[in-house]
């Protein structure tokens, strides 16, 4: 297999390898390209389903507030911290960052004074606007058809998929992992396919059951696809 999409293209364009385009490593490429189809797929089966009147509306209350909660204010300033700290990297040691672009990202290098600086600006703006706005709220009902949640499904699968493969990775090495246990966790290296699939399989199912309701047909279209379950909310 092809380490990188440069190789690739040296092959069948005869470009130059270890370009610009060797960031886009062919494990993470395959990984994406493998959700997407399984989202065209999985959402093509669940409308065919619902068309046949086999899977149902669902309905789901949900609350509205104008003001930005807490935790989308937290998410976004740590996203912003992190990518602000890397950008100097990046550019300053280009060619590290092109033959290990996950190494790089998930080490503990950066500029993090840049990356705290700017977090508090934005996390400031997010005071100072959720202060102008209205602090109340309102609950109402929201239906949608099941194949709505595909992107739902996919990302519960793809991200703990990501972090079942690092955790087994480090389970088959703890003498590694006790070695360096935040670079452990952090390195772009060690992914086992078999984790993936174990905490994905769970974690969807762990969702499945929580979100269960009466609102499919019966029990038996459960057992059409497992996904499908998901679904139905």
């Amino acid at each position: 297999m092809y380490p990188d999409l440069s190789y690739f293209f040296h092959e069948v364009l005869g470009t130059q390898p270890d370009n610009w385009t060797s960031i886009f490593k062919t494990f993470g490429f395959l990984l994406v390209m493998a959700l997407v189809v399984c989202g065209f797929f999985l959402k093509a089966e669940l409308k065919r389903l619902e068309l046949e009147g086999k899977l149902l509306p669902q309905t789901q209350k949900i609350t509205f507030s104008q003001q930005i909660g807490w935790f989308d204010i937290l998410s976004n300033v740590l996203i912003l911290v992190f990518m602000a700290s890397k950008i100097p990297l990046i550019i300053g040691d280009s060619s590290a960052f092109s033959a290990d672009p996950a190494g790089v990202l998930f080490s503990k290098q950066g500029n993090w004074l840049i990356g705290l600086i700017l977090g508090g600006i934005l996390a400031a703006y997010y005071i100072y606007k959720n202060s102008k706005l209205p602090k109340e709220s309102k609950t109402q009902d929201i239906t949608f058809m099941p194949s709505e949640k595909t992107n739902d499904i996919i990302m519960i699968a793809g991200l703990s998929g990501v972090l079942g493969s690092k955790l087994f990775s480090v389970f088959e090495s703890p003498a590694d992992f006790f070695k360096d246990p935040l670079g452990s966790i952090l390195s772009g290296a060690g992914l086992n396919v078999y984790g993936g699939l174990i905490l994905a399989f769970f974690c969807s199912n762990l969702v499945r059951k929580k979100n269960r309701n009466k609102t499919c047909l019966h029990d038996g279209y459960w057992r059409h696809g497992y996904f499908i379950g998901l679904c139905c909310r």
